[in-house]
Parts: structure tokens; C-alpha cells; sequence
């Protein structure tokens, strides 16, 4: 310590006080050098008479002195830029055993440096502080800074000035005058009109983050682009992005009312109106919009810009809005990591409110690390199972949809089919992908979910997703399964684009018999291929025609169904919940099956018909071809029905 203050105040040159860490310290926001000036009194080094015992004790008394003031100047520094008033002037001991000589000294030598004196016999020539002299007899009044000469007399100190130099209005805050200054200071409101709003000295707000909304916000509605030209913990500068704009605000924290406070505000906008800003980023319109997202998570990006339009006369791009509804998706649902961490809880509760219910977790251990990941998810409420089961047709349908959302994965379901002809959800699933282990998985549990065993009586229909018939073959093994015409069409038209072979693909699927089917396919093996070594018979035969044609499917089910509609309808109705967190989806998902049930079965309740709605209109409909049909009953239970030249046998089935 004392090494750093010789060379600070060095020890034969007076005048090296003005450049030490007192005087830098006292110089620091307003506080006037004099102050330190007065310290090197206490010792002259061009006194010829003075030892060097006197010469240290003078060091020493210097140095424990300025170490005082040290203190005493950093109490009185607010710390944050604003204005003090001046300190008291030093008052220096009074020595008796101090000859005149030694006072004559350092009077003159003070009348030399024009600093404040401490003897009260000052001559003429002494210097009075800005402010802060104790000399009562000075002939030459006292010289005022230019920036208190302009100020009139009776102004308040804390008054409000303009800048010559910056064009800034700034407030004088002053530590001398109180908190009382600070009663009428106005308080942000973060709910008011932002186009009228103006920034003014003393203007208080909660946190710098508070200041910043406001700022963005006062931005958006005059359209003009900001500059932040400091941005730290405890101030913040901004200013209008355009060059010829003099609006700009500066604030920082203020630490005696605990708020962050405007300290300087420059002239208001003179710049034009712009279409684009460049503070509207996709987390601001996500904070902005938030409530909106949360009534309807699935705002398309086009409407958003629309939106955005209208409320804000803002332009923003497709991709920016696409942004802003994964950033208000991420707001509204909370962490990735929290949400899977609620899915142990979530299973707990599932398994309370339906305890026959089948709800099985999977998870993945970690192979060096002592944790589980999640992995599997399989949903089987009670009430869906025993409705399938008491109610619809022995057949379902099995698919799996992509997940939309920020972690990848398959959903699996099962759809089954309705005595009204209508889809009906048995159990779904959240996988981590489509594959032969996963396929396997799902339809293990669904098979002892629905006591399947073997399969027999049963139809599965599916598109042929992948490992999806290796599973079924080995899982259930005597079911019948079949395939998606429509998907096995899709991969027939790759080489075969001709409208005839298209017309004879879906004659022969449509077929009810073997007869009509084999005519279909013998004109379908004349047609011509349009690739070398292949035609639409030979493409059509490969595709195993048994298990998507209608003249060879199996009665049992009483269905008719060659395409998995009943899935691709599941598929669209769930699609606006598959871009979800795994909670959400999975609520969404329930949610939707329960309105739905409580739907079918209000229908139901009003409907005093023996068949369901859209049996009768399919009945009422094959009444219509039915008149052109004759018809002779034999003594056992079938007759023949003859449509022009065609006849057929067909079973009849004795009404209860």
C-alpha cells in the first residue's frame, strides 16, 4: 500500500498529486479534483531544513491521510453516474509546535496553486473553490461554471436541462436534495398506448428487461428500427436506427428507490415509417401472440403474418412466423426434459382413473450412465377395449403416423370398424420408430390386450408398413390379412399409366366373385407393358391379389373393406395434436376419443331405426339395382337371383 502511493504522489514533485488514484477517484462522476489537491500541503519537499525523520512521519501522516479520504470519497460516490454535491473542504490540524516560517510556506504555496487555503489569513490571491472555500475574507467574488451560470437563480437543482453537446434533456439527480424528488416521478405502465408513449428523465421501471419490452414495443407502433448501443446489467443505451434520427434514451439502475430509471432522452422520431423492423423476431411475436397460440397451437404461418399485419402494420417473413410458433409451443408446454420427466406421473394417474385399463411404459436404460430413457408408450383404455370387443366387427386396422414435434418418433394405433361403418380407436402408441421390433412390440400388446391368441376370426388390414407383416405372421399366425388396395395401386401405376389397365385394376378388385374377377384379369393380361419384361397382368399377379380383392376375402367379419380408410381418417383427425409435447398429444388424443364416444352414443340413443344410420342409406340404396333382380326360392335356405342374363346363388339368413 504504501509502495503504490509514493509512486502515486511521488516524493519531490507536488504537483504529481493531481494525477494520483485519489484525485482519478475524486474526478470520477462530477466529483471535483480539489478535493485531493489539498493533500499534498502537508508536506514540502523544498524545505531545506527538514530531516528525513520528518520527511517519513510527514509520508506516513500523508499517506494514512489519504487513505481516509479514499474512503470518504467512495462513500459519497453513488457509484451509477449521477451527481453529487461537492465535498466539505479539508480541514488540516492545527500544530502549535508549527513556526511561522512553515506557515508562511505553505501559505504561499497555496496562493501559488490557487487551491482552497486552511489558514483563515489569506491572501488576495487565494483561489476559491467552485463552492467549497472556508475563507470568509475574499475581496474577488467567487467564479461560477459555466453550466451553473446558465442555470437562473431560482432553479431547482434537480431540474430538468438540455445538453448543448448531445441534444439529450437530462435530469440532475442530486443525493443532497432526497427521495422526495423521486414522489412525482412518473411509473411505466406496461399496458399503455405505446404510440403516445414518450420517454422522459426519471421515468421508472421495474427491471432493465421491463425498459427493453417497453422500448421494443414504442419501436413497433412508430415502425422504426433500433440501435442498442449499450446493453449491460446495470444500463442500457438505445437509439433510432436511422442515421438522421436524433430519438435515442439512456438508463440505468438507480440504487436508492431500487428501479431502473431514464436518465437522458433525446428528441422524439423524425424518421419515416418502415414495413420491417428489426426487433419483431419470432420470440417477440410468440410473447405478443401467446394467448392466441394457446387457444389454437396449430396458427398456420400464413395467418400469423396476417395477423401481424393488421394488429402491428408490421411485415414479417413465412419463416419468421414459423419460428414464432415453435418459440410460443416451447412456452406454453415448458422444458423437453420436464415434460418426459411428468410422463412416470402421467402413467400413475392413467392407472388410477382406469385401473382395468392397459397402460405400459417402456424405457431404455443407459449403458454407462445410471439413468433410463424413455423409449415406448402404449395406451389401452378399459372402455375402448370392451366397446370393440362387445360391439364391432372382429377386424381392425393397424397403422403408424410421424411425429411432428421436436423429438422424432412413430405413433402407432389401432383403429377398428363400428357397426355403423365408422372408425372406431382401440389403443395407439408413441414408439421411438417404425420397425420390425417396435411392430412387434405394439401388436404383442394389443393381442393380449384384445385376447386375440392366434388370430383366428380375425381380419387385420394395414399399407404394408415395414416390419409390420413379419410381425403379424409370427404374432397371428391364422388372421386374416389384408392389404390396402389403394397403396398397392400406387406402386402398380409406377409402370402402368394407362387408363384402361387403371379401370381393369380396380374392376378386378371390386369383383365379388371369382368369374367376374377372372374376366377382369384375363382382359387386364392383353394389355401391353410399357417397360421391357413387364406387364399390368404380371404386375398385378406379384402383388398377391388374394389379400386386397374382394372376391377372396373372408365373410366372417362381414366387411367388404379393401382400403384402410378407417386409418388414413384416424390419421388427419389427430393430425393437428401430433406436433405436441407427448403429454399434450396424448391428452389431446384422449380428449378427442371421449367426445367423440359421447357423440356416437347420443346419436344412438335418438335413433329408433333396427340398423345404424349409414346401414339404412346403404341398404335404401341397393334397393334401387335390387328391382331389376328376380328371384326363386328353393326348399333349403338359398335362392336364385338372376340380373338379366347373370344369375347367382346366393344364402338367405332367417331374421330373429
Amino acid at each position: 500500500m504504501a509502495d503504490s502511493l509514493d509512486e502515486a504522489f511521488g516524493e519531490n514533485d507536488p504537483d504529481a498529486v493531481q494525477d494520483s488514484p485519489v484525485a482519478s477517484l475524486a474526478a470520477h462522476d462530477g466529483v471535483e479534483a480539489s478535493v485531493a489537491r489539498e493533500i499534498y500541503h502537508v508536506y514540502d519537499s523544498e524545505d531545506a531544513d527538514t530531516s528525513d525523520e520528518e520527511y517519513h512521519e510527514a509520508m506516513e501522516n500523508l499517506r494514512a491521510y489519504g487513505e481516509s479520504r479514499r474512503r470518504k470519497v467512495k462513500a459519497r460516490i453513488d457509484g451509477h453516474g449521477e451527481e453529487v454535491e461537492q465535498l466539505d473542504v479539508l480541514e488540516e490540524d492545527e500544530s502549535s509546535d508549527d513556526d511561522s516560517e512553515e506557515e508562511d510556506g505553505l501559505a504561499g504555496d497555496n496562493g501559488q496553486n490557487g487551491d482552497n487555503g486552511v489558514n483563515e489569513d489569506v491572501n488576495e490571491g487565494n483561489g476559491v473553490n467552485e463552492g467549497n472555500g472556508v475563507n470568509e475574507d475574499v475581496n474577488e467574488p467567487a467564479k461560477v461554471p459555466p453550466m451553473q451560470e446558465a442555470r437562473p437563480p431560482d432553479s431547482n437543482h434537480s431540474s430538468y436541462r438540455l445538453s448543448e453537446d448531445s441534444n439529450h434533456v437530462r435530469a440532475n439527480l442530486s443525493d443532497s436534495e432526497g427521495g422526495d424528488i423521486f414522489d412525482d416521478a412518473p411509473q411505466y405502465d406496461p399496458h399503455c398506448n405505446h404510440k403516445v408513449l414518450q420517454f422522459v428523465p426519471r421515468m421508472k421501471f421495474v427491471s432493465p428487461e421491463e425498459f427493453k419490452a417497453a422500448v421494443v414495443r414504442h419501436s413497433v407502433a412508430h415502425g422504426a428500427g433500433l440501435r442498442w448501443i449499450r446493453v449491460e446489467k446495470s444500463r442500457r443505451e438505445v437509439k433510432c436506427k436511422d442515421k438522421n434520427c436524433k430519438w435515442r434514451v439512456y438508463a440505468s439502475w438507480f440504487r436508492r428507490n431500487q428501479s431502473f430509471m431514464v436518465r437522458k432522452t433525446g428528441l422524439p422520431h423524425s424518421c419515416a415509417r418502415q414495413l420491417r423492423v428489426n426487433q419483431v423476431t419470432a420470440h417477440w411475436i410468440a410473447q405478443d401472440m401467446l394467448e392466441r397460440f394457446r387457444i389454437n397451437p396449430e396458427w398456420a404461418p400464413t395467418q400469423i403474418m396476417a395477423e401481424v399485419k393488421l394488429k402491428h402494420n408490421i411485415e414479417v417473413a413465412r419463416r419468421t412466423c414459423y419460428r414464432a410458433k415453435i418459440s410460443a409451443i416451447k412456452m406454453l408446454s415448458g422444458s423437453l426434459v420436464e415434460d418426459y420427466h411428468m410422463v412416470r406421473s402421467y402413467l400413475g394417474e392413467l392407472k388410477k382413473r382406469d385401473p382395468r385399463g392397459n397402460f405400459i411404459l417402456g424405457v431404455e436404460p443407459h449403458p454407462s450412465e445410471d439413468k433410463v430413457y424413455f423409449q415406448r408408450f402404449y395406451i389401452g383404455f378399459s372402455a375402448l377395449r370392451d366397446g370393440f370387443l362387445e360391439a364391432c366387427r372382429p377386424m381392425f386396422g393397424l397403422d403408424g403416423c410421424f411425429l411432428k414435434g421436436e423429438i422424432k418418433g412413430m405413433l402407432l394405433t389401432a383403429v377398428g370398424k363400428d357397426s355403423n361403418n365408422q372408425m372406431y380407436p382401440i389403443a395407439w402408441a408413441v414408439v421411438e420408430g417404425e420397425n420390425t421390433n417396435s411392430w412387434l412390440w405394439f401388436v404383442n400388446t394389443l393381442a393380449q390386450d384384445l385376447e386375440l391368441r392366434d388370430g383366428r376370426g380375425w381380419s387385420v388390414i394395414s399399407d404394408q408398413q415395414k416390419g409390420l407383416v413379419e410381425a403379424l405372421h409370427d404374432l397371428l399366425p391364422e388372421a386374416e390379412h389384408r392389404k390396402c388396395a389403394r397403396h398397392v395401386y400406387a406402386n402398380w401405376k409406377v409402370k402402368n399409366k394407362t387408363d384402361r389397365g387403371r379401370k381393369l385394376f380396380w374392376k378386378a378388385v371390386y369383383s365379388c366373385n371369382e368369374v367376374d374377377w377372372k374376366n377382369a384379369t384375363t382382359e387386364m393380361e392383353g394389355i401391353e407393358g410399357e417397360e421391357h419384361g413387364t406387364t399390368p397382368f404380371t404386375d398385378f399377379m406379384n402383388a398377391e391379389p388374394r389379400s386386397f380383392c374382394r372376391a377372396f376375402l373372408s365373410t366372417l367379419p362381414k366387411c367388404d373393406s379393401v382400403e384402410s380408410n378407417i386409418c388414413e381418417t384416424w390419421n388427419g383427425v389427430i393430425f393437428k395434436y401430433r406436433g405436441m409435447r407427448i403429454i399434450d398429444m396424448l391428452e389431446g388424443i384422449r380428449g378427442y376419443v371421449m367426445d367423440r364416444v359421447v357423440v356416437k352414443y347420443e346419436m344412438m340413443l335418438n335413433c329408433t331405426d333396427l340398423l345404424c344410420p349409414r346401414i339404412r342409406k346403404r341398404i335404401e340404396k341397393e334397393k334401387e339395382v335390387a328391382r331389376l333382380c328376380t328371384a326363386r326360392q328353393t326348399l333349403h335356405d338359398k335362392c336364385e337371383v338372376k340380373i338379366g342374363a347373370a344369375g347367382y346363388i346366393v344364402r338367405t339368413c332367417p331374421l330373429n
